[in-house]
């Protein structure tokens, strides 16, 4: 009873772990329970070895697709590949006497030779194919077919690079249907087997490190050393460019405590390029301002510069000329003053006048005196003329 079903074509479904397979009966074991399938294909997708074997515990189903004929079973596993492969060599395909359209293999005999017909040929001829003939082909015999057909497909067309090196050969035309196009490039494109694709990539970083480049750099100077490249020079030496703001010359060692004061200063400070600022008293100030104001270094003279220091200092931590740009309108600044009824509220005023003239929203705050500074007074009119804000009180 189980050689009955030797050479039938059936599905296996072993549930959602062990999937669908499908294939040719080979053996079939009543004592142990198993069943093996030839050249078997494991969810759509033909498996790697030639037969796999199941166990009755782990079939869900099992369905017949194809049930071999009375001759059929002991030539089928011989010339299945052969069928599939040339299917219009060896075998005469018709229909029989009773109009069934029965499937029939007639050998060709050896001894005679046979002319193999042309592809043009085989069109020309009329081969009359009922229903019934084409669906005899089980679904292995299709899916084999059609696997052959891409490889050869692929082998006809991946050896362009040896018909581009001789011209005068021509590639015939194909001639079919658009749908048969279609799918031979499709083929073509998407029907590499998975065996093809390499299994390891490419070690970009083993390659780089065999790529000595301190090597290759020392052997090149080395060279040219004894060449005497160096040496004498070529015309396609380009010469050594500097930067403007470069200094090629031997300088002095930099002094960053330039300025010296009678007293030991109490505090230092640092500019932004380093140099050292000390501290001075009060009675020091007072007297250095005393001999200035001598030497013909006047009130208002140290009024502007001191508006000038302090508004160039104000910009740069603003932003400087990145900020205060005509296309940043949205990002003007606001300054508030707190200037006082003394010269060092005249200060304040004269860098809030250099502020506002740089574009900078400035708003001072003055409270109303009875008596004021001519140096307030004075300073008060030229910020008066700019576009700043003058306020009295908080509210």
């Amino acid at each position: 009873m189980a050689t009955d079903w030797l050479g039938s074509i059936v599905s296996i479904n072993c549930g959602e772990s062990l999937g669908v397979y499908q294939g040719r009966v080979s053996a079939v074991d009543q004592v142990s329970q198993t069943i093996s399938l030839t050249r078997p294909f494991h969810n759509g997708v033909k498996c790697l070895v030639p037969e796999v074997t199941f166990r009755a515990g782990d079939i869900t189903e099992l369905k017949i697709l194809e049930i071999p004929g009375p001759g059929d079973s002991r030539q089928r596993g011989d010339s299945q590949q052969m069928d599939t492969a040339m299917p219009g060599v060896g075998c005469q395909v018709g229909p029989s006497q009773n109009g069934t359209g029965k499937l029939l293999r007639k050998p060709l005999a050896s001894s005679a030779p046979q002319n193999i017909p042309r592809r043009t040929d085989v069109k020309s001829q009329d081969i009359v194919i009922s229903p019934q003939q084409q669906c005899s082909k089980s679904y292995m015999d299709r899916h084999l077919e059609s696997l052959s057909q891409s490889k050869g497909f692929r082998r006809r067309h991946n050896s362009w690079s040896s018909s581009s090196r001789h011209p005068n050969q021509v590639t015939p035309k194909k001639s079919g249907l658009k749908n048969g196009q279609m799918k031979s490039k499709d083929d073509e494109c998407f029907g590499d087997d998975i065996d093809e694709i390499p299994d390891t990539d490419f070690d970009f970083e083993g390659n780089l490190a065999l790529f000595d480049k301190a090597a290759v750099f020392e052997e090149i100077e080395t060279y040219e050393r004894r060449s005497g490249t160096r040496s004498r020079g070529t015309p396609s030496e380009k010469p050594a460019r500097y930067r403007h703001d470069e200094n090629i010359l031997e300088s002095e060692p930099i002094v960053y405590r330039r300025i010296v004061v009678p007293q030991n200063p109490h505090k230092e400070f640092c500019t932004d390029s380093g140099l050292v600022v000390p501290s001075v008293s009060y009675e020091l100030h007072k007297k250095l301002l005393a001999v200035a104001e001598k030497h013909g270094l006047t009130l208002e003279r140290r009024l502007e510069m001191t508006g000038v220091c302090a508004s160039q200092m104000a910009l740069s931590l603003l932003g400087g000329p990145n900020r205060l740009n005509p296309k940043n309108v949205h990002q003007r600044p606001t300054v508030a003053l707190l200037c006082g009824p003394h010269v060092k509220g005249a200060q304040g005023i004269s860098c809030g006048r250099h502020l506002s003239n740089h574009d900078v929203h400035v708003i001072l705050f003055l409270p109303n005196f009875v008596k004021m500074l001519e140096s307030i007074t004075n300073e008060l009119n030229l910020f008066s003329k700019t576009q700043g804000q003058q306020v009295s009180s908080v509210k």
